[in-house]
């Protein structure tokens, strides 16, 4: 036996918003605009109803949209997007049918409800502010269920529209698998830079105030590059450029922006990627890189302070799989493999050549 929970509460704004699409669908005179003006202006949550059963049926008849309600829909952290989905869809689709029993008759063929509620109201927005500590990853389900995932220390800024996609990263790192939406272009912004991309997988790295790294796993990423920060062989830009440059970058390439270097793109190894996107799956992979870089990766995931007091050591190679925040593990690979010795103040370790008898 079925369980039908019913919501008195919401029943009668509900059935007024179906009412109004009906009216919508064959067509409103002045008056009833006038009216329907009113209604919206009365509460905010008749604009979301009203907006969540159009677009509802809109795309679909009613019993093939009761056969969808219930897959359960990712969330994401912290993101400003309408409470209780689930129940507001189902709410949605029983109070339709509702509508219909009571006597109101649709056309499901050529609805165009949405295109005159535009008319009567602006464009819905999404947005979101995502930040991590140092440490902390985080992985976001953004509304066109693209993947975006933030490193250490990072924040962005989310801001969606029915036209646009945006992502503006502040600082730090993240990844991101872009959804494929013909209709709006996802872009990144990083500074004056930009990132243009459908459908693609590709790492950002916002290395300094003005300095970034791309790579790209999937697809084409297409930057917009501000005058001075980049050259190719080919096109060389100069300090006197008046122009911002594209540059399109493709799957299995890297591209720093460096705005006190020339820069060009560049072809990598499928190693190298997977090296660089690493931290997605939380660890470090180092092949062969000197000691001091080593240690100024590890500390952008620990509040604990380094210092290598030897400099015959800050070039030595090093070469290794770290998992994420795991300083006790780096320290005892460094003392048992590397001729290093490992010493703590408080929250500092200092690190200095090994001197064997």
């Amino acid at each position: 036996m079925k369980t039908i929970i019913q919501f008195p509460y919401a029943r009668p704004m509900r059935e007024q918003a179906a009412i109004w699409i009906a009216r919508i669908d064959r067509g409103i005179n002045p008056a009833e605009r006038h009216e329907l003006q009113q209604w919206l202006n009365d509460s905010p949550r008749h604009r979301e109803i009203l907006f969540e059963m159009s677009e509802l049926w809109d795309r679909m008849d009613i019993l093939s949209e009761l056969s969808e309600l219930f897959p359960e829909e990712p969330r994401a952290p912290q993101l400003m997007w309408r409470p209780g989905r689930p129940i507001a869809v189902a709410l949605s689709c029983l109070a339709i049918l509702l509508t219909i029993l009571l006597g109101v008759w649709l056309k499901t063929g050529d609805l165009a409800v949405l295109a005159e509620l535009r008319l009567l109201l602006p464009p819905k927005t999404v947005q979101a502010i995502y930040r991590t500590q140092i440490g902390q990853q985080m992985l976001v389900t953004l509304p066109d269920r693209s993947l975006l995932t933030l490193n250490t220390d990072t924040q962005v800024t989310m801001h969606y529209t029915q036209s646009d996609r945006m992502i503006e990263l502040l600082q730090g790192e993240a990844h991101f698998k872009v959804a494929k939406d013909a209709k709006r272009v996802f872009t990144v912004r990083v500074g004056e830079n930009q990132f243009k991309a459908v459908g693609t997988a590709f790492n950002l790295r916002k290395t300094s105030e003005f300095g970034v790294e791309l790579t790209v796993m999937e697809g084409r990423v297409k930057v917009l590059v501000k005058p001075a920060k980049i050259a190719t062989p080919s096109v060389p830009t100069t300090p006197t450029s008046a122009q911002a440059r594209t540059i399109l970058v493709d799957a299995g390439q890297e591209l720093a922006i460096d705005p006190r270097a020339a820069q060009i793109v560049e072809d990598v190894q499928p190693a190298r990627i997977e090296t660089t996107v690493a931290w997605t799956h939380g660890m470090l992979v180092f092949d062969g890189e000197p000691l001091e870089r080593v240690i100024r990766e590890v500390s952008r995931y620990s509040t604990t302070h380094f210092v290598i007091a030897d400099d015959d050591i800050k070039q030595i190679p090093v070469a290794g799989y770290f998992k994420v925040g795991d300083i006790d593990g780096l320290v005892a690979a460094l003392e048992s493999n590397f001729d290093i010795d490992a010493s703590r103040d408080g929250n500092t370790i200092v690190l200095k050549a090994a001197h064997r008898p």
